[in-house]
């Protein structure tokens, strides 16, 4: 996992040799005012090598974390207005059912929230969840549901 501010996202181009050419194509949708939806990067060898879902949404107050996993994606999940709580389990819970492979994920049972790590992202920050990372997204960060605007890019990691 890694966080960081947006503004340093190129820094991190050379941690996975998509990486590059997924934030030039993140920027590009971000520079044509997209809309929400999902936006698949044409021109890759392999479909759906790299996309962005960009959604707004209203983050509910979650009495606990119920985390997913991935197997063939990374996640980089960027807070483009608002902020969002992102829970990390701090065992490993058991599956909540199989692995979906269309959807990739797998659900977990919830876990108590004393037992997860809490990271607050803030507008304008990213978190990098690799494939295999327990997380447990979009949580809000007062008492009621509170308003976010998000692009996750989701990245083939092999």
């Amino acid at each position: 996992m890694i966080v960081d501010s947006m503004n340093n996202l190129s820094q991190y181009a050379s941690v996975h040799p998509r990486f590059s050419k997924a934030f030039d194509f993140f920027r590009s949708l971000m520079d044509s005012n997209a809309a929400d939806g999902h936006h698949v990067m044409e021109g890759t060898e392999i479909p759906e090598e790299i996309f962005v879902n960009l959604m707004s949404c209203e983050n509910p107050v979650k009495p606990v974390a119920t985390a997913e996993q991935h197997r063939k994606y990374i996640d980089v999940q960027i807070l483009l207005s608002g902020d969002e709580l992102m829970r990390i389990p701090v065992d490993s819970p058991a599956p909540a059912g199989d692995y979906n492979p269309v959807k990739d994920y797998t659900m977990y049972e919830p876990v108590a929230l004393e037992r997860c790590h809490n990271l607050l992202v803030t507008e304008g920050n990213f978190v990098i969840f690799f494939a295999g990372e327990l997380h447990a997204p979009s949580a809000s960060v007062e008492n009621e549901p509170t308003a976010v605007r998000k692009a996750v890019i989701k990245v083939l990691a092999d």
